[in-house]
């Protein structure tokens, strides 16, 4: 009896995060796939793509380890779902003409699945839930292998549930055959938060309700409408159900860079030419960003800064 009074004690004094990892649950003393919520600083450095003139494709393995995670985008902690710990996921990187081998682990109660968005591969290996690819059962595991037959800058998520806005996503690199040039690459993968939870969410865009419109100061009233004199816009708007002057249905807490508020690139130099990798992770189309190649500015001169907001382009 005293034995499980202490047992009970010290399962008190652990901290939530403890109580809920996978490697406790498991009997496991660490978890060496699992890094911190927030992606390492390593990612926010560029990796230098060195020229060539033809490439044989390679076998290209990753492990992809599906769990939830509490993390903390705003000053408050929250229950989200990280791949191998962090959000965004961990970006996969291959050459065309490489076969991907990548196997997903579902270490949750519930089933989840990965998508490879935009990548022509076989239809089994889609990932699409009871569309085209079996679901991940909780404490399961399975293993895609596709051919890559195209290259270009993608991203990969989750089709199961809401499972994609609680933070399983990320982005996926696919370098030419051919390279002609020396170029230091940046990975950036645009996303946003909100602290509600997903379900919550959807349930007041079910709802059609105003809260977000309050959230962001976008609601309207007819007599402010009739004072600027878009008493008819107003009524127009109304019958076609649409809130006001909005871009997004959502209000979200933070916009993120490679899941930081900022991202400070500390190897870009001034006057440097570099290849700008992006992805768009967001929900809702956010953020619009097309730079194959960029000149890199930067002020102080020994760092790069971009921080994301809505409907900025990057520069």
């Amino acid at each position: 009896m005293r034995i499980l009074f202490l047992l009970a004690a010290l399962l008190a004094a652990m901290p939530a995060w403890a109580q809920h990892t996978p490697g406790m649950r498991m009997g496991k003393s660490a978890e060496p796939h699992l890094t911190q919520s927030a992606p390492p600083a390593a990612q926010l450095q560029g990796k230098v793509v060195t020229p060539r003139t033809s490439y044989v494709g390679k076998r290209v393995e990753y492990d992809l380890y599906v769990d939830e995670r509490l993390v903390n985008f705003t000053g408050r902690t929250r229950r989200a779902i990280g791949i191998n710990g962090q959000i965004p996921a961990p970006t996969l990187t291959f050459n065309e003409g490489d076969t991907a081998v990548i196997r997903v682990h579902n270490q949750m109660h519930m089933e989840t699945s990965i998508h490879w968005h935009g990548l022509l591969l076989p239809n089994e290996q889609d990932g699409v839930p009871y569309l085209n690819t079996a679901p991940v059962e909780p404490g399961g595991t399975h293993t895609f292998t596709f051919p890559l037959i195209q290259s270009g800058t993608y991203w990969y998520h989750s089709h199961t549930m809401l499972q994609e806005q609680d933070g399983v996503y990320g982005s996926i690199v696919i370098h030419p055959k051919r390279i002609p040039y020396e170029m230091r690459e940046y990975v950036l993968v645009l996303s946003d938060w909100t602290d509600h939870k997903s379900k919550e969410v959807l349930r007041y865009l079910k709802r059609t309700g105003e809260w977000f419109a309050v959230q962001k100061g976008a609601t309207q009233s007819y007599g402010e409408a009739l004072a600027a004199g878009y008493f008819k816009d107003k009524l127009k708007q109304e019958w076609g159900r649409m809130p006001a002057m909005d871009l997004t249905d959502i209000y979200y807490n933070k916009f993120l860079t490679n899941g930081q508020e900022k991202g400070y690139f500390k190897d870009a130099k001034p006057g440097r030419w570099c290849a700008c990798a992006s992805s768009t992770a967001a929900p809702r189309p956010t953020f619009t960003c097309s730079t194959p190649a960029v000149l890199c500015r930067s002020s102080p001169p020994t760092a790069s800064t971009w921080s994301p907001s809505p409907s900025t382009s990057s520069k």
